[in-house]
Parts: C-alpha cells; structure tokens; sequence
C-alpha cells in the first residue's frame, strides 16, 4: 500500500502552530538539583508553571509557563536552555535563532553534531527536515536531557490510523490519521519520575491544513519494576484553528541488562517484548468515541485475506492484511485494491483512499475504494456485508463522500486467506 511517506500529494497548504510553551516567566533562584527532574515553578501573571534541572544538575532551567506570558512574535522557550530572547521558534514564522521545520538554519540552537551532549540534544541528520510532510519538524524539537536510554525513530517510522468497529465507511474516512515521527535517536531517562520530553514528530489529517502540530513540550512519565520499565508519554498539540489534542505513546519494556532502548520503524509485531500504544484524541481525550488509535501502516509478514469478487461490469480484489488479538477485533490495514470497472481498470494502494471498517472480530466487513480518478460517474466502489465465508457482499458503485451511485449484482466471490 502506498501510504504517502516522504512524499507531498497535490498542492499542500502549509500550517503550522506556534509552540504553546512561552517566555517571560519569573526565574527562580537556581540551586543544585537532580538531573532532568520537574517541579513547579510562579509565573509573571501568577499562573503556575514547571521548570527543569539542568542535565548536569547544574541547576533550574527557566520557568515555562502557557498561555498569557507569550512574546509578541510567538517564540517560545523550552527546557533548560532557554534563552532569554526565546530561541527554539515553531512556525513558518520563527526567527533564526532556532527555527524547528523546513526551514530551520544551520545556526539552530539545538545541535546537531551527531552525538547526544550534555544539554540533551537529538542526534539527527540535521536537515531541520522530518521528511514525512512540509510541516514536520525538524530533530532539533527534541526537548529532555542528557540520559542514558534512548528511544530511536527510524526512516520508516510511520503509523496510521487504525479501523473500529463503533465506526462506519462514512465516519472511518474522516477519522483518518497518518503520525510519522522525525527521523533519529532521542535520550530517554531510566529513572523513575515525572519528565518535561518533546518528541519530534508530526500529524497529517484527511484535510490537509487541518492537522495538529506540537504545542509546547509534553510529559513524560518513567517507572521501574524490576527489569521492567514503562514509560507514559503525553503531548499536547494545536491545530491553526486553536483546537487541542492530545498524542498519547504507551510503551513498556524488559530490560534484563544495560539500558532501555526503544526502536520505532512502524512496523507490527504479535506479542513483542515491546509493548507499544500509540493513539491520538481530541481535546482532554474525554471522549473515548473520538480516539484515532493508531498502528503500522504495513502489516508486513501477517496473513493476507484476499477477497476475489466479479459483479456487473467488473471485478475486484480486495486485499485485507490481518494481525492477531487475545480477546478484541484484530488490528489490521486494507492493504490493496485491483479490478476492472465497465472496461477499465484500477490499482489503488493509497491508504488515504481504501476504507475499511468491520464488525466484531472480522464478521462482517465493509470497504469502499476511491479511485486515483472517476471511471465514468463512479469516484469508488464499495463492498458492504462481506461475510468471509460465504462471500455474498453487495457491490455498488459510489460517489466520492462514499453514498451508493448504483448497485451492480454479484456474480461471484471467493474469499480466501493467504498466511
């Protein structure tokens, strides 16, 4: 399936948000402190805001505060090495100090020398660049310190958004989400606590423009148990229209010896060591109905369920990579479509443009496939109440906000898996 990495599709409007943590708090008086730890801290208009110890425990950082004391110009100081004329911009507007996205300049503030040092920078390619969209980052967003453990996002560190069966075709395609995460290797601490951490990464929405981009710096929560370490990531985003969401990484780890060390390549492995939760939901994540739960973007190596049907006019092959589960609905991508429709043919393996949602454990299935461009008045096709073993979908041709354009009569069907 082509799911549009390192790649710009059509005319892309560019929108980025200003980073939400500001400059201009009181800064208290600096005292020796554990290395990376977190604590609360006054701001200049009363509020509260948090503060980080230097990676050496040199001292406090500069008091991060949200919302009232922002500069003028929208620069934003972050972790322990802001600088008083608030380095570290986000936005197509940032100055050269530290700009973090396409245009970063080489004079960023955040290194990129290859090698993690001692303010805890990200060892990254240096391009300011995170390759998935115009609007990512940069490695230089990374904001933490200068630990031991490390967490490495690689060239194929993508993830998109997964299927669920509370949905339907019509609310599956809105709710579709892509998050790559910017090529490097980020410090993790390995000692229990409450962390201020920004991961460089970004979001893209069915509607381009209408993705949230980080917005400020996010919480990291670290706990050991024995061998085992969990870490509960949490990072606030904004979309250009001010809207708030949230980006939630689980992920948990046995370390028998040396340090932990996560890999995320966007892959999908059954009961790894590795646990790994990815998700995205709006506002404070109240509303469970509205979660994008989020998985690889391949399924590479897992069964294949090819669905083989021949209707009025045409056919089509439907290719469904299926993983495994305990308990709930198996997780999954619709991996391909191929057919004929009224004499022409077409291949579509855009995630963007194959829809899927099930029912309980793959019961019944419902896909609607949107062509790279119109066959006659048809934008797609859609599969509705496919059973897998009795294959006796209906077939319809469909306008492209997914509704029936007309019915074409199944001739025949043959739905098989493939391990």
């Amino acid at each position: 399936m082509r799911i549009q990495g390192r790649k710009h599709v059509g005319p892309v409007l560019v929108l980025l948000c200003a980073g939400g943590v500001s400059s201009g708090c009181s800064d208290d008086d600096h005292t020796t402190c554990p290395a990376g730890a977190v604590e609360d801290c006054v701001c200049s208009d009363g509020a509260t805001g948090r503060r980080v110890c230097a990676a050496d425990g040199s001292g406090w950082g500069t008091c991060e505060c949200v919302g009232a004391d922002a500069d003028a110009d929208g620069d934003a100081d972050v972790g322990p090495d802001a600088d008083a004329d608030a380095d570290a911009d986000i936005g197509p507007d940032a100055d050269a100090d530290a700009d973090v996205g396409p245009d970063a300049d080489a004079d960023a503030d955040g290194d990129l020398d290859g090698d993690a040092g001692a303010d805890g920078e990200a060892d990254g390619d240096g391009s300011g660049d995170g390759g998935w969209w115009p609007w990512c980052p940069g490695p230089e967003a990374y904001v933490g310190g200068a630990w031991s453990g490390a967490l490495v996002a690689t060239a194929d560190a993508l993830y998109c958004g997964s299927f669920h069966e509370t949905r339907t075709l019509e609310t599956e395609l809105p709710a579709k989400v892509q998050v790559g995460f910017v090529e490097g290797t980020y410090p993790l601490p390995t000692a229990a606590g409450d962390y201020s951490v920004r991961l460089p990464f970004c979001v893209r929405f069915l509607e381009i423009g209408t993705e949230p981009s980080l917005d400020g710096v996010g919480t990291l929560s670290v706990s050991v148990s024995g061998t085992t370490y969990r870490y509960n990531y949490r990072q606030p985003l904004r979309t250009a229209a001010g809207d708030s969401w949230q980006f939630r990484a689980n992920i948990s780890l046995d370390v028998p010896a040396g340090v932990p060390r996560v890999t995320l390549d966007g892959s999908y492995a059954a009961f790894s060591s590795v646990y790994t939760d990815l998700s995205l939901c709006p506002g404070d994540c109240s509303d469970w109905s509205q979660l994008r739960q989020l998985g690889s973007c391949t399924f590479e190596g897992c069964s294949t369920d090819f669905e083989v049907l021949t209707f009025r006019g045409g056919t089509a092959t439907l290719e469904l990579r299926l993983g495994v589960s305990m308990a709930g609905t198996e997780p999954g991508i619709f991996w391909r479509a191929e057919g004929t429709l009224d004499g022409v043919s077409f291949a579509v393996d855009d995630y963007w443009r194959l829809v899927y949602n099930p029912e309980h454990h793959h019961f019944s299935r419902d896909f609607a496939v949107l062509f790279d461009a119109p066959i006659g008045t048809a934008c797609g096709l859609r599969v509705d109440r496919l059973v897998p073993w009795e294959c006796t979908p209906a077939v319809s041709t469909i306008a492209c906000d997914l509704s029936v354009l007309e019915a074409r009569e199944l001739l025949s069907g043959d739905c098989r898996r493939v391990p």
